[in-house]
């Protein structure tokens, strides 16, 4: 174990014995501890034990009975059940099977059961709700929201382009987002850096993977991860923004919200031909291939369109509005199951 595994490790324990902490209102965060042994069978019976002692401890702390528990992962249905609460919701928002470093039985078993078992299933993607339809009719299609005013300042006079993306020649061909080998078209970076030398690709968020050989490219350049309130006017030095995925089982089924991020910002779009970007054709140039990402980034070049057009299309997409969507249904839920009790 290195010195960069210590610290994390050291990181890990401070932010547990720091219990809980409230970063806004109304909002809490519990970091636990837990064995990090998936295979074994005594250590999953362990973590649950652990984990769902805690969460009660803590919300006891807070006032919380009775809460509503939302989980993201099958996993999370091993607390299902175990901390008294009203409600329970599976949230989908992958297929989680497509993972290259999950166990796919496991996984696979578990979602199957939270399916059958949850009080309400949410999935981001219609993808994900159609493919489980058979085990779970009524699944609710919830998809991510947009922070809209945030990435609008893209287009403000106010909003300063940093001077590490400032520097950069024009035009620059923009990313923003993790670089997963899983779902990130990578060499199609370096494809396109080679054909086009003219052009300039700009990179910034968070490396899963070696990318030394993209990095080798004199027109590539890799930023590293930004805060999110400085990532308008980083956008804003982009003259086109790619969304280069990979055509695979765990792409059709994503979500992304870079896509509504993007086009709040007013920035033309290049992306991969997915569901879920199709949503949106009539603001996205769909590519099949390397020919197409080229003859689509060039023409997004010289033909940008009219960036309000492309704010208007996400304007009534915000975190807010699909927050009230998700809280009715769960209070719908709720009344039926408590026979007329109120959601709280």
């Amino acid at each position: 174990m290195g010195s960069m595994d210590y610290r994390k490790v050291v990181d890990e324990l401070g932010r547990f014995f720091r219990g809980v902490s409230s970063p806004m209102d109304n909002v809490f965060c519990l970091n636990p501890l837990y064995l990090p042994f998936p295979h074994s069978k005594a250590a999953r019976q362990f973590n649950t034990l652990i984990l769902s002692s805690l969460i009660k401890f803590h919300a006891r702390r807070l006032g919380i009975m009775h809460p509503v528990f939302m989980y993201f992962m099958p996993t999370g249905l091993m607390l299902q059940g175990r901390l008294h609460e009203r409600l329970s919701a599976y949230y989908i928002t992958d297929n989680y099977t497509a993972f290259a470093d999950l166990e796919h039985d496991v996984v696979g078993r578990l979602e199957r059961k939270a399916l059958q078992t949850a009080d309400v299933v949410f999935a981001t993607a219609k993808t994900l709700a159609e493919d489980r339809s058979h085990l779970r009719p009524d699944i609710h299609f919830s998809p991510h929201g947009v922070e809209a005013e945030h990435f609008a300042a893209a287009q403000t006079d106010a909003t300063r382009v940093p001077d590490e993306v400032a520097t950069i020649p024009r035009p620059r061909i923009g990313f923003m987002g993790g670089l997963g080998p899983d779902y990130v078209d990578l060499d199609l970076f370096i494809d396109l850096a080679r054909r086009r030398r003219d052009w300039n690709f700009v990179l910034i968020g968070r490396q899963f993977s070696d990318i030394s050989h993209l990095l080798a490219e004199p027109n590539i350049r890799f930023l590293g991860p930004k805060l999110y309130e400085d990532l308008p006017g980083y956008l804003k030095g982009f003259d086109v923004a790619l969304i280069p995925f990979l055509t695979n089982n765990l792409t059709r089924d994503v979500n992304p919200i870079k896509l509504r991020e993007y086009l709040a910002a007013g920035l033309p779009v290049v992306g991969t031909d997915l569901p879920p970007i199709r949503v949106y054709d009539k603001h996205v140039r769909l590519a099949t291939d390397r020919d197409g990402y080229e003859r689509a980034i060039a023409d997004a070049l010289a033909n940008p369109g009219n960036p309000a057009e492309r704010q208007a299309a996400v304007a009534g997409e915000s975190w807010s509005s699909r927050a009230e969507a998700v809280l009715k249904v769960l209070a719908e839920s709720h009344a039926i199951k408590y026979k007329g009790g109120g959601f709280c």
